[in-house]
């Protein structure tokens, strides 16, 4: 997915996705600037802020509550094992 905003007052980021991912899943955020962390979706909520369990459409917008700030374009992938 793509990181297209980042509320610091609600901590959380709107992720428009491109691949499935789901709650659960460890994610690998990666900065334009070269900044990465890894981290597991513990929750998920649609453009409604609706609470859902998987993101299965590409291009769907997405809200995900994230430990630390993100700038827009980071990319957002499953964490390699």
């Amino acid at each position: 997915g793509v990181i297209k905003d980042y509320n610091e007052d609600k901590g959380v980021a709107l992720v428009e996705q491109r691949n499935n991912f789901s709650r659960g899943d460890i994610m690998e955020f990666l900065s334009p600037s070269g900044e990465t962390f890894v981290q597991e979706i513990k929750e998920l909520y649609d453009e409604r802020g609706e609470e859902v369990e998987r993101a299965p459409h590409p291009q769907q917008l997405l809200i995900i509550p994230l430990l630390q700030r993100v700038e827009p374009y980071t990319i957002m992938r499953r964490a390699r094992k």
